[in-house]
């Protein structure tokens, strides 16, 4: 007996040894408190056990819970293993997580890295990191995007290259491509579907360039019809209407030339209009000559006037 009657030794079985206290049982020892190999301490029922072999420990329950008041320590460079391909383990420096196959973070709310900290894919190389204001991502080799659908940038967000002054951007209705230099686009055929606004010059591949003045030359240009300030165009017939004076500083060629009532074909002169006189005036006192060695007349009326 041990103080009062729920204190007590004793064996109620063959082989079974029974420590009964109604309070705390307290195993005090200079040394260790041995358990022999294979020999376990169960709670409750042998659902929960603690066990050893002489090699290894187990803990076997439902639900383990680890409850402390401070850190759970486990040594450096030894982990926790999950199945067999999944293991955690730190070495005082790096805390290393290794998979079988994917790692899975599941979270009701975000998944925070901290500032000046990066996610590295392969080596420093391909990193993702942010600083609390900007988020960096870097690759050694190319940045690839795959998605099954769009890649969605916000408006009034624009994407840069190298610094500002080369950007392209969109407000939901524009899009905007800014450079402070050229803009290079190269392709076998360059479609352009809707109206191009071009307020500076046109340089061609050839090195020609074309003005916004010389462009309006074009535009509102009926085929064949002269409008004032404008290019001067040839209809379907390679005939043009409207002009008014046209000054030719060197020789003009043409099967048949129309001038008023006039007509001028090959070694012909004649008047188209009915009965009318074919005049032909000198400036001032100055003479007709006509250097021929015959002149020979023909009247087509009775009446002849000299």
């Amino acid at each position: 007996m041990f103080r009062d009657s729920a204190i007590s030794v004793s064996s109620s079985a063959d082989a079974t040894l029974d420590l009964a206290a109604d309070g705390d049982i307290n195993l005090t020892a200079g040394v260790d408190i041995n358990i022999p190999a294979n020999v376990g301490l169960t709670f409750g029922n042998d659902a929960e056990k603690i066990e050893g072999d002489g090699t290894d420990l187990t803990i076997a329950g439902n639900n383990i819970n680890l409850t402390a008041v401070a850190d759970v320590v486990i040594p450096a460079n030894v982990g926790i293993t999950f199945g067999t391909g999944e293991k955690i383990e730190g070495d005082n420096t790096d805390l290393t997580i290794t998979s079988g196959a994917d790692i899975n973070l599941t979270a009701t709310a975000d998944i925070n890295v901290p500032s000046g900290v990066g996610i590295t894919f392969g080596d420093d190389g391909e990193k993702i990191e942010g600083d609390g204001t900007d988020l960096t991502i870097n690759a050694s080799n190319d940045l690839n995007l795959t998605a099954a659908t769009d890649i969605n940038i916000p408006a009034n967000v624009g994407l840069t290259f190298g610094d500002d002054g080369e950007k392209i951007e969109g407000d939901g209705t524009n899009l905007a491509i800014n450079s402070s230099g050229d803009v290079n686009i190269t392709a076998t055929t360059v479609d352009l579907d809707g109206n191009l606004e071009v307020s500076g010059t046109i340089t061609l591949g050839s090195g020609a360039v074309i003005s916004e003045a010389e462009l309006e030359l074009l535009d509102g240009v009926t085929a064949g019809t002269a409008i004032a300030s404008k290019v001067v165009t040839t209809d379907a017939n390679i005939d043009t209407t409207g002009q008014r004076n046209l000054t030719i500083t060197g020789v003009a060629t043409a099967a048949i030339v129309v001038v008023d009532n006039i007509t001028v074909d090959g070694n012909t002169i004649s008047t188209t209009d009915t009965n009318g006189n074919l005049i032909i005036t000198p400036n001032g006192t100055g003479n007709v000559n006509i250097n021929s060695d015959t002149l020979a007349v023909s009247i087509n009326t009775d009446e002849a006037v000299f």
